[in-house]
């Protein structure tokens, strides 16, 4: 038994169901070509949603379902592997900084000092200038 039925049938349906509207803003038709330039840029959530004219948010949700989930994997993947061989070519022509500052930023790179000092070190270097000095007051 209906809401109408109990009021006497007067009152139309509420909602009909092939007029039903969705209720909340009509979602955002984002272009996949358009969203894989801007990934294969590197452009950040921010950068993007402010390009489509969205939210942020509707970046990041996007990003959890297909195409665009795999679009943004690739162009990430792709866009590393792109990077790492700008590096190798220009480190041929010479430009270190910039292959220093890119592999930092984007690749994970860092300076590792190649030795580490062991307090056995210390000692042998200490026995050395001992030595050095004793050979020196002779």
């Amino acid at each position: 038994m209906t809401k109408n039925h109990i009021l006497g049938g007067s009152l139309p349906e509420p909602i009909i169901p092939e007029q039903a509207k969705k209720k909340g803003r009509p979602k955002r038709k984002i272009n996949p070509e358009v969203f894989e330039a801007l990934a294969w840029a590197k452009c950040s959530v921010t950068d993007m949603a402010a390009y489509l004219g969205c939210c942020p948010m509707t970046i990041t949700r996007l990003v959890r379902h297909e195409p665009y989930k795999s679009i943004w994997q690739g162009a990430l993947a792709g866009g590393r592997a792109m990077l790492k061989a700008k590096q190798f070519e220009m480190a041929q022509r010479g430009n270190v900084r910039m292959l220093i500052w890119l592999g930092k930023q984007y690749l994970g790179q860092k300076n590792v000092p190649i030795t580490r000092v062991t307090p056995e070190m210390i000692d042998e270097w200490i026995a050395m200038i001992e030595c050095e000095l004793a050979c020196q007051n002779n």
